[in-house]
C-alpha cells in the first residue's frame, strides 16, 4: 500500500503492516531490508516485545505459545481502503486469548513530517 502527498511517500506491506519505505524529495530514509544482514524494515511488535521464556506466556492460568516479538509482524493485514490495514485477532486464539483489531498504520502525512499510529481495540 502506498500513501503520499506532493513531498512524502510511504510504502507499507500487507504482510505485518511493516513500513517498507519512506521517501521525501526522492530520498529514501528506510533500511533496505537486505536479507544478508536483516530482512525486516520496521516490524510491528504485538502483542509482545522481546522473547518469552520458553516461547510461552501465561494468561489467566493458561499457557499460550508466543514467538519473539509476538505475531503481528508475521501476519497478513487486509486493506480497509482509507489508508489503513487491519488484522483481526480471531485467527490467533491458539496463541492469544483476547479478541482484538489492530489497525496500522493510521497515517497523517503533512510535509515536512509524517505521523504513524497503530490502533488496538
Amino acid at each position: 500500500m502506498i500513501l503520499s502527498n506532493n513531498k512524502i511517500e510511504i510504502e507499507v506491506s500487507h504482510h505485518g503492516a511493516e513500513l517498507l519505505s519512506l521517501r521525501c524529495n526522492e530520498r529514501e530514509y528506510m533500511w533496505n531490508g537486505d536479507p544478508a544482514f536483516w530482512n525486516r524494515h520496521a516490524p510491528i511488535l504485538f502483542p509482545a516485545v522481546g522473547k518469552p521464556y520458553n516461547n510461552t506466556v501465561h494468561i489467566k492460568g493458561k499457557e499460550y505459545t508466543m514467538k519473539q516479538h509476538g505475531f503481528a509482524r508475521d501476519s497478513e493485514f487486509e486493506e480497509l481502503g482509507d489508508g489503513r490495514l487491519r488484522m483481526v485477532g480471531t485467527d490467533c486464539i491458539s496463541n492469544h486469548p483476547y479478541h482484538f483489531e489492530l489497525d496500522a498504520p493510521t497515517s497523517n502525512i503533512s510535509h515536512p513530517k509524517i505521523t504513524i499510529n497503530s490502533i488496538i481495540q
